[in-house]
C-alpha cells in the first residue's frame, strides 16, 4: 500500500523528502545552495541560487520565450541568416499600431549568432555583471522546472511537499538593487505622477504578469476615480454655497457615478489584450499546471 503519488516525492506513506536529499538533488543540477538551521536548531533554511549557464542551459532544453530586442530582429530580418539559408525579410509595417518587431517572444537558444536578439531585462542591465534576458521572474520560473522536472530535473512536487509538510515554506527572496529601483518609481510624491503613468512593465520584470496585471486594473481603477471626484467635489461645492439641500445634485451625481462605472467597465475589457500582447501572455492558459490540491472527479461525456 505504498504506491507512488507521482510527485518525486518517494512513497504516499512512510519516506519523507528531508532537506539532505532535496539539496543533494539540486546539486546533482547544478544548483548552488547555502544551508544554515536556526536559532532554535529545529529547522534548516536552504537558500537555492542558480548560474546564469545553468539557466541558459535549462531555458534551451524547455523552448523557454523570451522577449526579442525589436531593433535587432528588424536589422536581422533585414540581413537574413546565410548560414541558415534564410533570405532577407522586409515587413511593411502600419504606423497606427505596434512595430512588425515589437513585443516579439521567441524560443531560447544558446546558439551564439542568436544571443543579440534576446532583450536583456531591466534588472539584469543594472545590477548583474553580465547583461542577459532573464529576469528574477524568469529564474524563479526556471528554478521551478528545474526543482519539478521528473525527467531531468529533481522530480520534487513543492506544492504538494507543502501540504504533505515535508517543506515548511518556500518563497523567492527579495533582489534589494532592484527592489529599491522599483521602488524609487512607484513610491513617489510628486503630484505629478498620474496613475495612468506608472510603469507597470517594471513592476512585471520583479514581480510577474499577475500582480503586474492587479496593479494596471488598480491603475485604471484609480484613474476613472478622478472625473468623478472632482464632479462630486464639484456638485458638493455648489450646494453648499447655494445653502440648498436640494436632491438634484445628488441625482446628477447618481448619473454620473452610473455612466462613469459602465465605461470603466467597457474600457477596462479591451485593456488587458494590451498586457497580454506586451507581455507574451497568449499561451499562459496551455502552460498554467493545476493545483496540487485540486481532485478532479471522472464523468462520462453524453
Amino acid at each position: 500500500d505504498e504506491d507512488d503519488d507521482g510527485s518525486g516525492l518517494g512513497k504516499r506513506r512512510g519516506k519523507k523528502l528531508t532537506w539532505k536529499v532535496m539539496v543533494q538533488k539540486l546539486a546533482n543540477q547544478g544548483v548552488e545552495t547555502y544551508r544554515f538551521h536556526s536559532i532554535q536548531k529545529d529547522e534548516v533554511y536552504v537558500k537555492v541560487r542558480v548560474p546564469l549557464a545553468v539557466l541558459e542551459k535549462r531555458a534551451d532544453a524547455y523552448n523557454y520565450p523570451l522577449k526579442l530586442d525589436p531593433e535587432r530582429l528588424k536589422a536581422t530580418l533585414a540581413a537574413g541568416l546565410p548560414a541558415a539559408k534564410i533570405a532577407p525579410i522586409t515587413i511593411h509595417e502600419l504606423p497606427e499600431l505596434y512595430g512588425a518587431t515589437e513585443h516579439v517572444y521567441g524560443q531560447y537558444d544558446t546558439d551564439a549568432s542568436l544571443q543579440p536578439l534576446y532583450l536583456a531585462t531591466v534588472a539584469s542591465a543594472i545590477h548583474a555583471q553580465k547583461a542577459h534576458p532573464f529576469s528574477s521572474v524568469h529564474r524563479v520560473r526556471l528554478l521551478e522546472r528545474v526543482i519539478a522536472d521528473r525527467k531531468d530535473g529533481c522530480g520534487v512536487n513543492v506544492k504538494r511537499a507543502l501540504l504533505r509538510g515535508d517543506v515548511l515554506a518556500a518563497f523567492p527572496l527579495h533582489d534589494a538593487g532592484f527592489a529599491g529601483e522599483l521602488a524609487e518609481k512607484w513610491i513617489s510624491w510628486n503630484p505629478l505622477a498620474m496613475p495612468w503613468s506608472q510603469d507597470c512593465d517594471l513592476f512585471r520584470e520583479y514581480f510577474g504578469e499577475k500582480l503586474a496585471l492587479y496593479m494596471a486594473y488598480l491603475c485604471h481603477y484609480t484613474a476613472w476615480l478622478l472625473p468623478m471626484a472632482l464632479i462630486g467635489v464639484g456638485l458638493s461645492a455648489w450646494q453648499w454655497a447655494a445653502c440648498s439641500d436640494d436632491v438634484f445634485g445628488a441625482f446628477i451625481f447618481a448619473i454620473v457615478v452610473t455612466l462613469g462605472l459602465g465605461l470603466f467597465q467597457e474600457y477596462w475589457k479591451a485593456r488587458p489584450c494590451t498586457p497580454a500582447l506586451t507581455w507574451g501572455l497568449g499561451a499562459f492558459e496551455a502552460e498554467e499546471s493545476d493545483r496540487p490540491g485540486f481532485k478532479g472527479e471522472l464523468i462520462g461525456s453524453f
